[in-house]
């Protein structure tokens, strides 16, 4: 039997047919070639980078401080505008007990008076088992404020970030800024890690250490 040939309008009815099935073909068939998929090969969401919490500042290792030194003369401030520091109880070094240290000290608002200040420990193991060292200003003459004067046993719930679970021993710092001890942060239960997540809060703007957790506290009028 001869092939007949295909006429012009067999051929056009044939290319039609196939253009009409190639149109209600199920779309969700093609190839997916978007490369902005939004989970990663477990099926979990990507995390924006954006929502992740701050690492708060924190104690990795523990410190072995400097002891008191040097003989450079204190200056105190006198009273303004009507306001006095505290009177100052030496002039350098030399006015101190042996091994006390003359430091320009924080006393209200912008004055500072010189004050003698002991040195409480060098490391950790010169303080409580509830205490850490915290290493502050001991060089005579140096300014310094609250519990950066000199080196001070701080209360501590933790020594180093291998004492916490999460790997966070963190500074509490008071109402004023003044540092008073070291704790445990925990990032799955904390209502706080640094001031910055306190910005906005009704409780106040700083992020410390209160009643056993961390949570944001008021900020008093400071001296």
């Amino acid at each position: 039997m001869k092939d007949i040939p295909a006429s012009p309008l067999r051929s056009a009815t044939l290319a039609l047919l196939a253009l009409l099935a190639a149109c209600s073909a199920d779309p969700s068939a093609a190839a997916d070639t978007d490369d902005t998929d939004d989970t990663d090969d477990t099926g979990t969401a990507d995390v924006d980078a954006a929502d992740a919490r701050p690492t708060p500042e924190h104690r990795p290792i523990a410190a072995t401080c400097d002891a008191p030194s040097g003989d450079a003369p204190c200056a105190s401030d006198g009273c303004f505008a009507g306001v006095c520091p505290a009177a100052p109880s030496c002039a350098s070094s030399a006015d101190c007990a042996s091994g006390d240290v003359c430091l320009r000290t924080h006393s209200f608002a912008t004055l500072f008076s010189c004050q003698c200040h002991a040195s409480e420990c060098l490391a950790d193991a010169d303080c409580a088992a509830d205490e850490l060292c915290h290493c502050g200003v001991v060089t005579a003459g140096a300014a310094c404020v609250g519990a950066n004067c000199s080196n001070r046993c701080l209360p501590a719930g933790c020594r180093t970030d291998a004492d916490c679970p999460a790997g966070l021993c963190s500074p509490s710092r008071d109402a004023c800024g003044h540092l008073e001890g070291f704790f445990c942060h925990d990032p799955a239960a904390d209502a706080c890690l640094t001031d910055a997540e306190c910005a906005g809060s009704a409780d106040g703007p700083r992020c410390r250490h209160l009643g056993g957790r961390w949570r944001c506290s008021d900020v008093p009028i400071c001296d």
